[in-house]
C-alpha cells in the first residue's frame, strides 16, 4: 500500500447466504424456502455488510424490482451485482452450452433481463456463475463447440448493453465434475476471444484453494486490474 493511502473496503454478500442452500446432498435444499425481500432484511443482521449480490429472477411469489428497491433503501444495503439463475435444474444440461439452442436462447435472454434488472437497482455488474456449462466424463462432449458456445453467450450479453460491467465467476467443478469456466487463465482466455471489453472475473478466494492454486499468483494475472470485477 502507498504510503498515506487509504483504502475503504466495503463488504458484502452473496444474498443465498440468508436464504436455502442447495447442494448435490441435499437438493431439495436446506431448511424452508426464504423469499428475496426477507433474506434482504435478514442480511442487515450483520452489521458489516453494506452490499448485497442478488439472484434474479427473485425468490418468493410475484416479488418485483420496485419492492426490491424499497427494501434495499430501507434497510440501507445496496445492490452490488445481479447474478441470473444459469445453474437451476432448467439448465442441468447447461445453460450457454446447452445442447438444445432454444435454451441457449433463453440464457442469453435471462442474462439480458438481468441487465435491465441491474439498471433499475443501480448495480455495479451483472455475474455470471454458469455452473452447469461443463461436462462429467472424458469424450462426453464436444470441447471446441461447448466452449464456443461459452464464448459466444456471455459475448451475446454483454454486448447488448456495453455501458454495463459483466463478471464471470470461475470454479473448478460443482456441479459439473469439469466447468469450462475453470480457472483464472481460462477465463482471461475466453475473454479475450470475446472480444468485448466490459467483462472481467469475480475473484472468489476459495475456488484457487480447490485448484491449489496461489491467490497472489491468480490475481496478477488479471493483467494489472483491467479484469477485475469484483474480490469475494
Amino acid at each position: 500500500m502507498q504510503e498515506g493511502r487509504v483504502i475503504n473496503y466495503e463488504f458484502g454478500a452473496g444474498i443465498w447466504m440468508f436464504q436455502q442452500f442447495i447442494d448435490r446432498y441435499a437438493t431439495d435444499a436446506y431448511g424452508p424456502p426464504v423469499g428475496t425481500l426477507e433474506a434482504i432484511e435478514r442480511a442487515t443482521a450483520v452489521g458489516d455488510i453494506k452490499v448485497l449480490d442478488i439472484n434474479y429472477p427473485f425468490a418468493g411469489e410475484g416479488v418485483t424490482v420496485a419492492q426490491v428497491r424499497e427494501t434495499l433503501q430501507r434497510t440501507g444495503l445496496r445492490a452490488q451485482a445481479i447474478t441470473p439463475y444459469l445453474y437451476m435444474r432448467e439448465f442441468q444440461l447447461g445453460s450457454f452450452t446447452n445442447p438444445d439452442p432454444a435454451v441457449r436462447h433463453k440464457a442469453v435472454d435471462l442474462g439480458k433481463r438481468a441487465v435491465e434488472v441491474a439498471h433499475q437497482l443501480d448495480a455495479r455488474y451483472v455475474k455470471f456463475w454458469p455452473g452447469q456449462d461443463g461436462f462429467d466424463y472424458p469424450f462426453q462432449v464436444d470441447y471446441r463447440r461447448l466452449w464456443n458456445y461459452s464464448i459466444e453467450g456471455v459475448r451475446a450479453v454483454a454486448q447488448t448493453d456495453p455501458g454495463m460491467q459483466f463478471a464471470i465467476e470461475y470454479k473448478a467443478k460443482e456441479p459439473r465434475t469439469h466447468m469450462f469456466f475453470s480457472s483464472a487463465a481460462r477465463t482471461l482466455l475466453a475473454i479475450q476471444d470475446m472480444g468485448v471489453e466490459n467483462v472481467g472475473i469475480v475473484f472468489d478466494l476459495g475456488h484457487p484453494f480447490s485448484l491449489k492454486k496461489r491467490q497472489p499468483r491468480c490475481c496478477s494475472s488479471y493483467h494489472g486490474g483491467a479484469n477485475w470485477s469484483a474480490l469475494s
